[in-house]
């Protein structure tokens, strides 16, 4: 909506919802709207406030999964627009997710998403070795007085992929907590 105002944004959500069906994820200052949020919960849709910069390091890599998982599928989406010369994605979504959960995936150890959801004992596993790993992760972080830094940014509603870190260079002059 070109407009930015709630009543054009909810016009599009709701004819995008009657052709999709649902929305499995969606972020932004937007989507807090109380009228937003009454509309979701209505057609049964769960709304979640996790904003990407400030959950990574602080509750494991769950957002950094379904970034990849986002960027896979625009991928996808992409490929089959131009080949096809269809821009109806809606019509042939299902097919897509059809092909994501039945390919092997590297981070389930060459198994597909549509067996790792059939075994629950391998998720447990698998997530008690993630939380061990995503907590070392947060600990090697090891920052000094005098290091020289960059700042992360952070991305903003609807930006591409890329992590955005300053330009400027920074001196640590102290640290606290």
């Amino acid at each position: 909506c070109k407009s930015g105002k709630m009543e054009g944004i909810m016009k599009h959500y709701k004819a995008f919802i009657r052709d999709v069906g649902a929305v499995n994820s969606m972020t932004g200052d937007a989507f807090f709207n109380k009228e937003f949020l009454q509309y979701n919960a209505e057609k049964g849709m769960s709304t979640y406030a996790d904003v990407a910069k400030d959950d990574h390091l602080a509750h494991g890599d769950k957002l950094g999964i379904v970034d990849r998982l986002t960027r896979t599928l625009k991928s996808l989406i992409r490929r089959k627009m131009v080949l096809d010369d269809d821009v109806k994605w809606s019509t042939w979504l299902q097919d897509i997710l059809d092909l994501y959960n039945a390919s092997p995936h590297r981070g389930l150890h060459g198994g597909t998403p549509n067996a790792w959801w059939g075994d629950q004992k391998a998720q447990e596993v698998q997530h008690s070795l993630d939380s061990v790993h995503n907590g070392g992760q947060y600990k090697q972080l090891k920052v000094q007085v005098g290091d020289v830094v960059r700042i992360y940014k952070g991305k903003e509603t609807f930006t591409k992929e890329d992590i955005t870190f300053s330009k400027e260079l920074y001196v640590v002059v102290g640290k606290s907590g």
